[in-house]
């Protein structure tokens, strides 16, 4: 066996370290280059998650300043406790999943259309929330509906949520929908207040109509002129008016206790009442 001498082992030594330095010296630089690649995406990652970190931030402080703002509002209606105001206004703008500014600027019209704050207040808007969500319209539209339903006809609090099942029954078995309803039935709910005919008639009154083709404007617009003239009959007319209210009322109280009556029938022969009724004296 030939001998190794100690030149020879030396220099494999060397040649062996040699190359692995080489070797080290190439994972080095792709280990470099690989780490500033990845931290420029990091860095654009970073950049990215600060300016949309920043712009929540700038949109919840513009949000959090407008409902201090909408909240000063309310303070000028003399709310009793603006404290507990808000708290009410939050719990229903979460449980409701209803935009907290419009929640508020809601409850501003509710307190402004007469009804009490506090308590009182929040249940107006926390029915008003479900009435617009089961009507498929917006809170601002239920808001108009219902205060003007309530304040016409002299309701309680306890009522509003029966304002919104029949707003949803005309909607249902009409060709209406809650933005039509909301700024149209205020111009005729005081008129049928004043005959006497509950706003379950007047709602049936109007999807009846619109069943049939005409506007929900047109419909509102056609009953008022009708009970307006029912209103303020002359001369001969007084004797047809006083028949065919009581007709009227007569009508509404037997099919209102006969509770198999459809209610759509009952709108149906209401608006027929009122029309025939307003066509025979104007011909008097």
């Amino acid at each position: 066996m030939p001998g190794i001498e100690v030149g020879d082992a030396v220099w494999n030594v060397t040649g062996n370290i040699d190359g692995l330095d080489k070797k080290l010296k190439q994972s080095e630089k792709l280990v470099s280059k690989k780490f500033t690649e990845i931290s420029r995406t990091a860095g654009k990652a970073l950049t990215a998650v600060g300016v949309a970190t920043g712009a929540a931030i700038l949109g919840a402080t513009n949000k959090a300043a407008a409902f201090t703002q909408e909240l000063g509002n309310l303070n000028t209606l003399g709310v009793k406790d603006i404290g507990e105001l808000r708290q009410g206004i939050l719990d229903v703008s979460n449980a409701m999943g209803v935009d907290l500014l419009e929640a508020t600027s809601s409850t501003y019209d509710i307190i402004s259309a007469g009804i009490p704050d506090g308590i009182a207040s929040i249940e107006f808007l926390e029915k008003a929330a479900i009435g617009a969500k089961a009507g498929v319209g917006e809170l601002g539209d239920a808001v108009d509906l219902g205060t003007s339903v309530f304040n016409a006809f002299g309701l309680e609090v306890d009522d509003v949520g029966m304002i919104f099942d029949q707003t949803q029954a005309a909607i249902i078995k009409g060709k209406t929908n809650m933005a039509e309803l909301g700024s149209a039935v205020g111009k005729v709910a005081p008129i049928f207040a004043a005959t006497g005919v509950a706003s379950a008639e007047m709602f049936a009154s109007i999807s009846a109509l619109t069943t049939g083709g005409i506007s929900t404007a047109e419909s509102v617009t056609g009953l008022k002129a009708a009970m307006i003239g029912i209103l303020k009959p002359t001369g001969d007319a007084e004797k047809a008016f006083d028949q065919a209210l009581s007709r009227l009322k007569y009508f509404v109280k037997i099919t209102t206790e006969l509770k198999h009556t459809r209610w759509w029938m009952r709108g149906a022969l209401v608006v027929n009442i009122i029309l025939s009724s307003y066509i025979t004296w104007n011909m008097l």
